[in-house]
């Protein structure tokens, strides 16, 4: 089937969904868990995910997405260090409140490609959204995607270890983190430039 095919896309929206509701239950989904869940079959699951961990990375990847599209956007570059923070609280509490089915999605698709396609997200908001993309862009240099991609990896990095601690400290504080690493590497802390 073709991706602009209207079954394909309900076919891959069913099997998402379903995917996300076995993780959000605390289950181990199986391949015969998700087609079950989905109402579809085991060739169509194949059609879309080679595997379980695939089909998990892109349920989580989904949720994020969705998420992120709800934050108002594009931020408007004079937005000041408290409306960045509660912007971030907000994601940070989504995560929180998806605790149990974002960690299952790190368990289940605990793969390279996951970690790449948030850390790709990550960097697309950074320079096209937040306000430090304004100046990202304003002072652009030969490596300008390789920081970006470093800081993108390294939030990535950060945050998972924040969710996955037993007792995770309060999402407005560990936004102010983010934001202050975010400050640093982009030199939006540099009053000079």
């Amino acid at each position: 089937m073709e991706r602009e095919d209207p079954r394909w896309t309900r076919s891959r929206a069913a099997l998402i969904a379903a995917v996300t509701t076995l993780l959000d239950e605390g289950r181990a989904p199986s391949i015969t868990d998700i087609v079950a869940t989905a109402g579809v079959s085991r060739p169509t699951f194949y059609q879309h995910f080679g595997d379980v961990p695939t089909a998990c990375g892109a349920a989580g990847l989904e949720r994020l997405r969705s998420q992120f599209e709800s934050i108002p956007g594009p931020v408007d570059s004079g937005q000041g260090e408290d409306e960045v923070i509660a912007t971030m609280t907000r994601l940070l509490e989504h995560l929180l409140a998806h605790r149990v089915f974002y960690c299952a999605v790190l368990n289940e698709a605990g793969e390279r490609a996951l970690t790449e396609g948030i850390v790709a997200f990550l960097v697309d908001r950074i320079v096209h959204v937040s306000p430090f993309g304004a100046r990202l862009r304003a002072r652009p240099g030969p490596h300008t995607s390789d920081r970006v991609t470093a800081l993108a990896a390294g939030l990535v990095w950060l945050i998972i270890g924040w969710l996955t601690r037993d007792e995770p400290e309060p999402a407005a504080q560990m936004a102010a983190r983010v934001i202050a690493v975010i400050s640093f590497f982009t030199g939006a802390s540099d009053a000079s430039a």
